[in-house]
């Protein structure tokens, strides 16, 4: 059949007929196999309408910039020919379209736009904010340096008052993601795609103004019965002489009322910053934040100039209190609570790391429905819309800092290098680089009351030994910052199963099979990661607890697990570890959970049928404004010939028929079961937006099937015209690098022992001989088995998958017993690699797999039955994946 922007009689019969076949699967084996339509009241809120102060100017510009790869000479420049860069909108990724690829573009990116600076603004001091640009930006406006920011996950503001002028302007950013020796993180596993990423604003603020992240709201005293709120705010006075500046500060209740109003007055000498402290009154009965009810208030902060209003902001307001105990776990509102969440990374099928607020919104729902109460940002601070909408469904939040380690890591070259630098000249740079980001990371979300504790790390034991102990200094100095900037929360230490850094902090969150290496501590903790599904969807309707044990232990606070959602990774074989796929899908495994936590028993699995038509539904089919704040998550489903889902998964395309909107690639997709770009199980979905207003008509086809046809409006300016508007180029995805594009690649080679400090396991153990004694590095430690029995085994997860070439094994005796060397992709079908009673084993070809079981089958006489080290070395299986 050809499509085409008009539409005759017949197709919109097929029309009707579409929505006739949607009514038709609103039956809750369609509805709940997708992940809707559950017996919970968490709709989502038009984010459109956020407060916003009247008295503060603030634009969105994630509209009409050009962009082009590379680093141009003289791209700043107002006259600069960028007449062939390609035209975006944010939140942008350099790697758009990115389909969970090892490979992404690292080097130079560069953004301009044009800004038309409303004449009204005149004399105002106005600023750039960013909410985050990955990693490194220089800023220019007009030509000139505004400045420059390092690290790519948290916001901040440039001045560009003086470089202001009537009429057309210039903004352009130079941004580099390269690998940066003195920037953390220096090492992870996720993918560092670069680009402005988050929301762009511009603001204008009279002289009396309220700076950037200038409010911070406490609440010193809170309980059931009566709570005080305190505020502080920073004014300054930016203009030529002194000014009587009046703040106001309102309280609004979860109602919509106000319930407080703050007032306070101080004069302020030209160029000065003052900080104005005021504590409500007795606030009786609050209304409490709760995962199960999350009530919020809000704070409007008013800034006056003698009798007029000059400036203002909103603060989020949670009213609860909490407690980590060592002996009892974890506390909200005087009551035990047991922590129970999930990892998330940021990244989404096709648009990367430049995801929406949307798109942040639609992840923290999915846990929330999956019955979960807490998230680990997995590892580096979060957007503002994924705090916002933490705080609206209520799930508490693990903050986290990107100073991150890996294993297997190697000299320094790319992100798997050590945590913390091993050159001396490095250090001062890299310890400012980390104190800095923490104290962003606090600024931009303090005033969330779903956070309830600050992280430093993840696992960056995996720091050289040479400089171990300048990496647990560093820890310190970052806990000692968190007290000091933010008193009411703790430092935890993600990550510590390793190297004595779980006593470094407040609270220690333990990884793997720290779960059953740490038993009752002594201090508040943790599991911050356990299990892993590594599966492409839809998987087995199981958990995967790994080395957690079911017992909730009264020591224990709760327990994470990694993770919610594939992600993309450069230095492993797969990111599929999510409970729900890239393209936020749920598996098998998330309705397990949604079940076993919310009693929501799951849906009746498709089943091979004869495919007969296609349906399309969304999130949403209304997108509140034209600044990529709202998307549309479009899942396309396959249905057979009696009406029902099928799991049959034939090609199908994803085009546009007219109106605005664009997909990752472009004005079209196809979703193939053989690709990156998948569908699977009968179900595919991907995230549409629109730069433009208008009513847009997709349609989904493949051969031999009915097609089926999606109304999607979006609301705003300015609107699409047939015909003028241009429409959105095509992106192809080319899943190997361009021809300018450094890719990275892990340095684990037979140099480097990918199983040091990995998570282990083991059939049974004696008291005092662990199986985190096979990897530690020290073949003075070992591994001992419980029992003299045939057969005992230890075995190492290297968290990834990998050729391996090489596994050495180092015993407590001289003689070698005899021994098997399995290797496994899921710890559960094991293939034989070795036998024999030899130290090291070669393998080629390699063997491909994550985890590396030894097992013991004779041990000679007067032999320790054990094993003092494993070493395993080889490198990431890439994209041997797909």
């Amino acid at each position: 059949m050809t499509l085409s922007n008009s539409f005759d009689r017949r197709t919109l019969l097929q029309l009707a007929a579409a929505a006739a076949i949607g009514a038709s699967l609103a039956s809750p084996p369609v509805q709940a196999a997708v992940g809707r339509n559950i017996d919970l009241d968490i709709g989502y809120p038009d984010l459109s309408q956020r407060p916003q102060s009247p008295w503060r100017s603030r634009l969105n510009i994630n509209r009409d910039w050009k962009f082009t790869l590379g680093d141009p000479d003289g791209a700043q420049a107002v006259d600069y020919a960028d007449e062939d860069w390609t035209a975006i909108g944010l939140p942008h990724s350099f790697s758009l379209p990115y389909f969970q690829s090892t490979e992404f573009y690292v080097g130079y990116g560069w953004y301009r736009k044009k800004l038309d600076i409303p004449a009204e603004w005149h004399g105002k001091r106005i600023l750039l904010e960013f909410e985050a640009a990955f990693q490194h930006a220089h800023i220019f406006f007009n030509g000139h340096p505004v400045g420059e920011h390092k690290g790519g996950f948290t916001s901040f503001a440039m001045d560009i008052s003086q470089f202001v002028k009537p009429g057309e302007n210039l903004l352009a950013v130079r941004l580099n993601n390269m690998w940066n020796p003195e920037l953390a993180p220096r090492a992870g596993d996720h993918i560092f795609d670069g680009g402005l990423y988050r929301n762009v604003f511009l603001v204008a603020t009279s002289s009396l103004h309220i700076p950037f992240q200038g409010v911070r709201v406490t609440t010193p005293q809170v309980s059931a019965e009566s709570a005080r709120v305190n505020i502080q705010t920073r004014v300054i006075n930016s203009g030529p002489a002194e000014k009587r500046c009046i703040v106001v500060n309102t309280i609004i209740n979860p109602n919509g009322q106000t319930i407080a109003t703050l007032r306070s007055s101080q004069s302020i000498p030209s160029g000065v910053d003052h900080l104005f402290s005021q504590t409500s009154g007795e606030i009786s009965h609050p209304q409490l934040w709760h995962p199960d009810h999350p009530s919020l208030y809000r704070v409007q902060t008013t800034v006056l100039d003698g009798d007029t209003p000059v400036d203002g902001e909103n603060s989020p307001l949670g009213l609860r209190w909490f407690e980590w105990t060592a002996e009892k776990g974890f506390f909200l509102n005087g009551r035990h609570l047991w922590i129970h969440g999930a990892n998330v990374h940021q990244d989404h099928a096709g648009w990367a790391s430049g995801a929406t607020d949307a798109g942040a919104w639609r992840d923290v729902k999915l846990v929330k429905e999956a019955g979960f109460n807490f998230i680990r940002t997995s590892h580096y601070p979060h957007s503002r819309a994924f705090m916002e909408a933490c705080d609206h469904y209520g799930i508490m939040i693990w903050s986290e800092m990107c100073f991150w380690g890996v294993g297997g890591f190697g000299p320094d070259g790319d992100w798997a290098a050590s945590a913390y630098p091993v050159e001396s000249k490095h250090w001062a740079g890299f310890e400012k680089s980390c104190l800095d980001q923490l104290g962003e990371m606090i600024a931009m979300h303090r005033n969330h009351p779903c956070i309830i504790a600050w992280s430093m790390c993840n696992e960056v034991f995996f720091t050289n030994a040479r400089v171990f102990g300048r990496m647990k200094n560093l820890l310190m100095q970052m806990v000692r910052r968190t007290h000091q900037l933010d008193p009411t929360r703790p430092a935890g230490i993600g990550g510590a199963q390793r190297g004595g850094v779980d006593k470094l902090g407040d609270i220690a969150g333990y990884n793997g099979d720290g779960a059953v290496l740490y038993m009752n501590p002594g201090f508040p903790n943790i599991v911050t990661e356990y299990g892993s599904v590594s599966v492409i969807r839809p998987g087995r309707y199981q958990s995967d607890f790994g080395s957690l044990q079911k017992t909730q232990f009264p020591w224990r606070s709760g327990a994470a697990i990694w993770c919610a959602f594939d992600y993309g990774t450069w230095i492993r074989g797969t990111g599929d570890m999510g409970i729900i796929d890239y393209f936020r899908l749920p598996k098998r495994a998330w309705f397990w959970y949604r079940d076993h936590n919310n009693r929501v028993p799951p849906p009746l699995w498709r089943k091979s049928g004869k495919p007969a038509r296609l349906h399309l539904s969304a999130d949403r089919t209304v997108i509140h404004g034209t600044h990529a704040i709202e998307d549309s998550h479009i899942i396309v489903a396959v249905i057979g010939d009696d009406n029902q889902p099928v799991r049959n998964s034939p090609r199908v395309k994803l085009n546009i028929e007219s109106g605005p909107g664009e997909f990752p690639t472009g004005s079209a997709m196809t979703f193939d079961p053989h690709s990156d770009i998948r569908i699977v199980d009968g179900l595919a979905a991907i995230e549409f937006r629109s730069y433009h207003s208008g009513l847009t008509v997709v349609s989904a086809t493949s051969p031999g099937l009915e097609p089926a046809f999606l109304h999607i409006t979006t609301t705003g300016e300015p609107a699409f015209i047939p015909g003028r508007t241009p429409r959105v180029a095509d992106r192809p995805y080319i899943r190997s690098p361009q021809p300018n594009q450094k890719t990275y690649r892990t340095r684990a080679h037979g140099l480097i022992n990918l199983a040091l400090n990995r998570p282990t396991e083991a059939s049974s153990s004696k008291p005092g001989h662990s199986p985190r004694f096979v990897n530690d590095g020290n073949s003075a430690t070992s591994w001992q088995a419980a029992t003299d029995q045939p057969g005992q085994w230890c075995q190492i997860d290297l968290e990834g998958e990998y050729l391996i070439s090489e596994v050495k094994v180092t015993f407590p005796d001289k003689d070698v017993p005899a021994h098997d060397i399995l290797i496994s992709a899921d710890a559960s079908r094991w293939h034989r690699a070795a036998s024999g009673h030899v130290p090291i084993h070669y393998f080629k070809p390699a063997f491909y797999g994550r985890f590396v079981r030894v097992v013991i089958q004779h041990v000679p006489a007067g032999a320790t039955d054990g094993i003092s080290e494993i070493a395993v070395y080889g490198h990431h299986a890439g994209s041997l994946h797909h």
